[in-house]
């Protein structure tokens, strides 16, 4: 159980939430599993009142199966981890069931922390509470000032090296303009071009560097072929592909944060529909690989700009998993493209797993491969 998450559940345990009679639905916002046996516990059913957890990135999502006590929403319709879903991937934000108990472990970043703050603020029925943690280093204290503007009730503890808040809301308007204007700011939004982005996905609102120099590697035309994006964020490198294709693509989009996915369907629609692709999603942890479709892919090109960071953290075994599933799932005659930070030790790894490695373009920061020749 990480630090935010225990230190939730300690409040729990040492305030239990006052529950009202009759019905009492809880919502769960960023939810891991661990919590579940706590609020049995403490006499929260949810054969009487629904318990909703909202959890967008595949990974902790995969850890609720545990507890099916919840009912999973990851803000996009009808998406389970690791499932492929159409293209017309539908964001949208869970029934408004007016919970009496809202539990919040909030994202990174003060603007997504703030709307995933705004929209379990509106959705907390009156006189019911807000309970919510946050390590220190990782925002805490804006955390508190954020909620302080919506609550005139904050309640703050500290443990496992986070502060733990709670609120209760009073009247129906209390903290309401504040946080519709924080729900307003956090929303998906489209740019002049087209591409969509969101609060609290990778480089919102612009192109990343390291995304940009690879797209600069790119070949002018690109045949037909099976194409996958490992990573794929809200579809950068996937433009620049369709952009380039001359004949129509089989092109797969695997990403962990299923709202970067939605809105990397929302971004390729056009040129897909323009074009005659054929466009499918996995929403997906990578570390696991490809799962059983590896052996099957035999793609002819697959891109990536790998992550290596988990909760703020470096992790040099994330990317690494990358290189992994790529060599697995790619065509003996295929290439993988990558970009990724000059510091971090890939090289040993693609040479492992691949008989061919060529280094394409290489800034201060940054550094563009090929391989080729997967290793089976």
């Amino acid at each position: 159980m990480d630090s935010a998450l225990a230190a939730l559940a300690w409040q729990l345990e040492q305030q239990p939430p006052r529950r009202p009679a009759g019905p009492a639905a809880v919502r769960f916002v960023g939810a891991r599993a661990g919590l579940a046996p706590l609020l049995r516990r403490q006499g929260w059913d949810p054969a009487e009142g629904a318990w909703q957890a909202l959890q967008t990135q595949a990974g902790w999502a995969a850890t609720l199966a545990s507890e099916p006590d919840w009912q999973l929403s990851a803000g996009v319709r009808g998406w389970q981890p690791g499932g492929a879903v159409s293209a017309e991937a539908v964001l949208e934000e869970p029934p408004e069931a007016q919970p009496h108990l809202v539990l919040l472990l909030p994202p990174r970043g003060r603007e997504a922390s703030r709307g995933a703050l705004a929209r379990a603020w509106l959705a907390l029925a009156g006189g019911g509470e807000l309970r919510t943690a946050l390590r220190n280093d990782q925002g805490a204290r804006s955390l508190e000032r954020d909620l302080a503007c919506l609550s005139p009730t904050l309640e703050v503890a500290s443990k496992h090296h986070c502060r733990v808040l709670r609120a209760v809301r009073g009247r129906a308007d209390e903290g309401l303009a504040q946080a519709r204007e924080w729900q307003a700011q956090a929303a998906p939004r489209a740019d002049a071009d087209g591409d969509w982005s969101e609060a609290g996905v990778f480089a919102h609102g612009r192109l990343d560097a390291g995304s940009a120099l690879l797209i600069e590697q790119l070949p002018d035309r690109l045949a037909g072929g099976r194409v996958a994006d490992l990573g794929a964020g809200t579809g950068a490198l996937a433009a620049a592909v369709l952009a380039r294709a001359r004949a129509p693509l089989q092109l797969d989009l695997y990403e962990l944060e299923a709202r970067a996915l939605a809105l990397a369907a929302r971004r390729l629609a056009p040129a897909v529909a323009a074009g005659g692709h054929q466009l499918q999603l996995y929403w997906q942890d990578l570390r696991g690989g490809l799962g059983p479709r590896d052996a099957a892919r035999g793609y002819d090109l697959i891109l990536s700009n790998p992550p290596f960071h988990v909760d703020g953290r470096e992790d040099l075994g994330l990317g690494l998993a990358f290189l992994r599933a790529a060599a697995a799932a790619l065509h003996p005659q295929g290439s993988f493209w990558l970009v990724a930070n000059r510091h971090l030790p890939y090289a040993e790894t693609l040479k492992a797993c691949f008989g061919e490695l060529d280094s394409l373009a290489e800034t201060a920061q940054y550094r563009v491969l090929r391989a080729r020749r997967p290793r089976r």
